[in-house]
């Protein structure tokens, strides 16, 4: 199988700090039903327990977030668990000076039951589609995904229970990704070393053949992963192949 791995930049410099105008903020939106949206130019200084949908199908979407923006799944599933995600098509900006993280019961698949779908090549373990555990989450059709991390996002918690396999802090395969990081992006469930690609616990994963800059003067745990297909698609390829 040949990988063709998208661009990549690291930088030991914060070349793209957030700058802040003058213009209100909105805060996000309560769905009542343990999900929040946020649109145009928004805020959150509160604790947000849930996913929270950056409605990005209308106009960019800048999200600052003061407070807490979470998703901490305590059912074990395998399938995707997510903190924040985009539904549309236009540019997304996080600048997060607070705390973004994602969580879930312990999750620790079996190898022996992983599977490749037939149809669509998806993993599967048993029967049970596979899904990534993600604070942030894009897909292609976001153009620019800009993250300015200030404060703290994490998959898992400082506790280091779990672990839960296929986890990642962000996660996705839009065109272009620019993650400034000034402070701790951490995937808590990653375990130095002893970790195999079928396992995923990452602190960045994006897939495609979009760009990714990571600019970053703090701290990254887990690993960092671009590659040309789903990683979750490579995980089922490599089961298949033992």
């Amino acid at each position: 199988m040949n990988t063709r791995f998208p661009h990549l930049y690291l930088s030991s410099a914060l070349v793209a700090l957030m700058a802040y105008s003058g213009q209100a903020l909105a805060d996000c939106i309560d769905n009542a039903d343990g999900t929040f949206t946020c649109s145009g130019v928004s805020q959150n200084l509160d604790p947000q327990t849930g996913e929270t949908t950056l409605d990005n199908a209308s106009g960019d979407v800048t999200l600052t977030n003061d407070g807490i923006i979470s998703n901490d799944n305590t059912t074990a599933t395998v399938g995707p668990v997510r903190s924040i995600s985009a539904n549309g098509g236009s540019n997304v900006e996080i600048n997060n000076n607070g705390e973004i993280y994602v969580d879930r019961s312990t999750v620790v698949l079996d190898p022996s039951l992983n599977s490749a779908d037939p149809g669509t090549g998806a993993l599967l373990n048993g029967a049970d589609p596979v899904g990534v555990a993600a604070a942030v989450y894009t897909e292609a059709n976001t153009p620019l995904l800009t993250i300015n991390n200030n404060g703290f996002m994490y998959a898992g918690d400082f506790n280091f229970i779990g672990p839960s396999d296929y986890s990642a802090v962000i996660f996705g395969n839009g065109t272009q990704q620019i993650i400034n990081n000034n402070s701790d992006i951490s995937n808590y469930w990653f375990s130095y070393g002893t970790d195999t690609f079928q396992e995923g616990h990452w602190a960045i994963a994006n897939f495609g053949a979009g760009d990714t800059a990571i600019n970053n003067i703090g701290n990254i745990l887990g690993d960092i992963i671009l590659v040309d297909r789903n990683p979750l698609l490579t995980a089922a390829q490599l089961t298949a192949d033992q």
